[in-house]
């Protein structure tokens, strides 16, 4: 009978000592063999004989609507009922021997119709002052009714109780089982993002390090092109002043040519007859040679003022050049600093995650050790 059904849980005892010699009964298929079974006990001579069929819903509805051995209906909620403590067997519901449970729940519960369950003597004085059982059973196994009580320390346990352990801690085991399997199924899951987040943060430290290396290729490029711009604006500078010097000698043999053209004219319409005319003429040729020496200078000057301006051109276009791309590479260097910036939110992420994965690895070992010993 124990395999066929369950025990509210602490009161193994108490209902196997309400059940009397039925809590080891052994299940028939029906009464019509329970004469045949006796016989056969008394004639092999043995010393026990106990059997139980089970109860057909029909069979059951007959006995409490004629008062046999039944409940009234108002009762049928009672808590304090033993035939309330007693259940089919959760392990054969949607088999094939579920009918047979539920028929022998219902035969054990027609045995305990008249049997109350109390926690303490107090509580079962109480119930069988009420009238409305006729024994009532303790958590601890005491008996009580109108006309007594019956205590003491049972030796051994009852097969309700052993076969309540046994179900019990099959059940344990199957939920540990089932345990095991959802945290090892869980362990390879957190294995392959352990994984994928150890890469992820390989190749995040990959890409800082060569964005590294390009930014300090960018800054050595920087640094370089400052010192050329700074170069060609020194140069620059020099031009500058070439050209002012020889604007200022150009201004000078202009004055000097204006003036020799003065003397040559007063020269020549000079009315004194004391003029000396070799020295008028020393003096002419004189002119023209410093005006010759200011013509060649003047050209000179022009030559060097063309080359001068078109190398500050050239310079000036190198400058707007080097600072266009001084420029470029300050902004290429703000943006992989920003790009370092957001790898190394990533990286610190992977490697939080990584953390939370081995964490979560040793905590899902640890259970899995715990399940196996269990």
């Amino acid at each position: 009978m124990a395999d066929y059904i369950s025990l509210r849980e602490g009161w193994e005892e108490a209902i196997a000592k309400a059940l009397g010699p039925f809590a080891n009964a052994v299940i028939i298929p029906d009464a019509s063999e329970r004469s045949v079974l006796l016989r056969v006990a008394r004639e092999e001579k043995w010393v026990r004989a106990v059997v139980m069929n089970p109860l057909a819903a029909s069979e059951c509805a007959s006995k409490t609507a004629s008062g046999d051995n039944g409940v009234a209906e108002d009762e049928a909620g009672d808590e304090a009922s033993a035939a309330h403590a007693v259940g089919i067997n959760p392990s054969l519901r949607g088999t094939e021997r579920e009918d047979i449970a539920q028929g022998v729940v219902r035969s054990v519960q027609m045995l305990l119709n008249d049997v109350g369950l109390a926690h303490d003597v107090d509580e079962a004085e109480k119930l069988v002052e009420s009238g409305r059982f006729v024994t009532v059973m303790t958590e601890h196994g005491e008996t009580f009714s109108a006309v007594g009580a019956v205590g003491g320390t049972s030796r051994t346990p009852s097969d309700l109780s052993l076969t309540a352990r046994r179900d019990k801690a099959l059940a344990q085991v199957e939920r540990d089982t089932l345990k095991k399997q959802q945290l090892c199924a869980d362990k390879i899951q957190i294995d392959e993002r352990f994984d994928a987040a150890r890469a992820h943060l390989q190749v995040v430290n990959t890409q800082i390090t060569e964005n590294r290396v390009r930014m300090q290729q960018r800054e050595n490029d920087i640094t370089t092109a400052r010192n050329s711009v700074e170069s060609l604006t020194r140069r620059i500078a020099q031009i500058d002043n070439q050209i002012a010097d020889i604007s200022a000698e150009k201004q000078s043999h202009t004055a000097t040519l204006f003036d020799l053209r003065k003397q040559l004219e007063a020269a020549e319409h000079a009315d004194d007859a004391h003029v000396d005319m070799e020295s008028t003429v020393q003096r002419e040729h004189e002119l023209d040679s410093s005006l010759n020496t200011a013509r060649n200078d003047e050209v000179t000057a022009r030559v060097e003022w063309n080359n001068a301006t078109s190398h500050a051109q050239s310079l000036e276009r190198q400058i707007t050049l080097l600072r266009s791309q001084a420029q470029q590479a300050a902004q290429r260097r703000e943006k992989i600093e920003q790009r370092n910036a957001q790898l190394e939110l990533k990286a610190q992420a992977a490697a939080s995650i990584q953390g939370k994965a081995q964490a979560a690895a040793e905590e899902l070992n640890v259970h899995a050790a715990c399940g196996e010993e269990t």
